[in-house]
């Protein structure tokens, strides 16, 4: 999983950029980007969502899957 991001998430390195951005504009200082490329965020609440439906989910299709789970936007 990458590029996920909370409530409670602390700007510790390996654990997201959001979290890091967020608590650097809270301190009014500048962000930090690397690169131009754009990325798909997913919060954490999402992500949940679409694992308990894959879990629940009858279907044999998610059986030994791998499963893409993104918002679908760029940001």
């Amino acid at each position: 999983l990458s590029n996920i991001y909370g409530p409670y998430q602390k700007p510790k390195p390996g654990f997201g950029v959001i979290a890091h951005w967020a608590h650097r504009v809270c301190k009014q200082e500048p962000l930090e980007m690397m690169g131009n490329s754009g990325r798909d965020y997913l919060n954490i609440a999402d992500l949940v969502n679409i694992m308990l439906k894959i879990m629940n989910s009858s279907q044999p299709c998610y059986d030994e899957s791998t499963v893409n789970v993104g918002s679908g936007s760029t940001v």
